[in-house]
């Protein structure tokens, strides 16, 4: 009897996956010229990324030296705009510093110079990675020109008003002086006296009372001033006058108290009254009255 064939029972065991392994061509066959050619090959790749390495290196040190030649352009250009007998903020002084003629404040105006050199350098340099670097340098630099050159404005400005109204209470003390007989005049400028020295104590920060102190000293000067012409001219009344009027007012103390012990006795009348009995014999009232000079001080405060 015929046999039927059984389809699940195999005779051949199923392949199971297959493995591939990819290796190197093998240059066993190769002459010696194509091993070395395939060996000069990788010298070359393995040089080119070195060469690379070292032209990118030779750059960046291009780049530092480039920068730090910049910076010291600009540092140049920062001590020139400051101390150059021409161009230097440091020659433009009192008046000068506070009127401008161009409007600009001094240290804005400066400020404003020493940037456009700054731009100037900038736009020199090779490529963009000198340039931000630099930028960075500059604005440092750039914030310490006008700090510096803004302290000096304000010094000198300082300054200007110091000398302004100590030329103020110099000229007031001049024209009590010059108008001793002009009772009108001197009480104005005994009033100018009082607000030029009160604000120069202000811009000192003296106190108070200091500030009344050197009122008094500078109200008895300038009326010892006063006495002093008119004995000069030999117009003892009216410098008698004159003490009699301010001995009792509080800022007018001081040195018309020696002025007082210098007077003559009994003062003569003015030189229309002379003829009359002359002052009695005694020192010199002028040579006392110069003795007592103005001092700007209180307590060894001094402007």
């Amino acid at each position: 009897m015929a046999s039927v064939p059984q389809y699940g029972d195999f005779k051949v065991s199923p392949a199971g996956p297959v493995s591939t392994t990819v290796r190197p061509p093998d240059t066993s066959g190769m002459g010696a010229e194509g091993r070395q050619l395939s060996q000069f090959g990788q010298q070359l790749e393995g040089t080119g990324e070195e060469y690379s390495k070292i032209v990118a290196n030779e750059q960046n040190k291009a780049n530092d030296i480039a920068v730090i030649n910049a910076e010291n352009q600009a540092r140049e250009a920062a001590i020139h705009l400051t101390v150059d007998e021409n161009d230097g903020y440091t020659n433009v002084k009192g008046d000068d510093v506070v009127n401008r003629p161009s409007g600009i404040p001094l240290a804005d105006d400066y400020a404003q110079r020493y940037q456009e050199k700054l731009n100037e350098i900038s736009g020199g340099l090779s490529n963009d990675v000198q340039k931000q670097a630099f930028q960075r340098s500059a604005g440092v630099l750039a914030n310490d020109f006008y700090d510096k050159a803004k302290a000096y404005e304000s010094d000198q400005y300082h300054g200007w008003q110091q000398s302004v109204l100590k030329g103020s209470a110099t000229l007031a003390g001049q024209e009590i002086a010059l108008n001793y007989n002009d009772p009108s005049m001197i009480d104005q400028r005994l009033g100018t006296l009082d607000v030029s020295v009160a604000k120069l104590g202000e811009l000192n920060g003296i106190s108070g009372d200091e500030i009344t102190a050197l009122q008094n000293t500078a109200r008895s000067e300038a009326l010892t001033q006063a006495i002093t012409t008119a004995l000069s001219s030999d117009d003892v009344g009216t410098a008698q006058g004159l003490f009699d009027r301010y001995k009792d007012r509080p800022r007018s103390r001081g040195s018309l108290e020696t002025v007082s012990q210098r007077l003559p006795g009994r003062a003569s009348r003015s030189r229309s009254d002379r003829g009359h009995d002359a002052p009695d014999d005694g020192p010199d009232a002028r040579a006392a009255a110069a003795a007592c000079g103005y001092v700007s001080r209180s307590g060894g405060r001094q402007f």
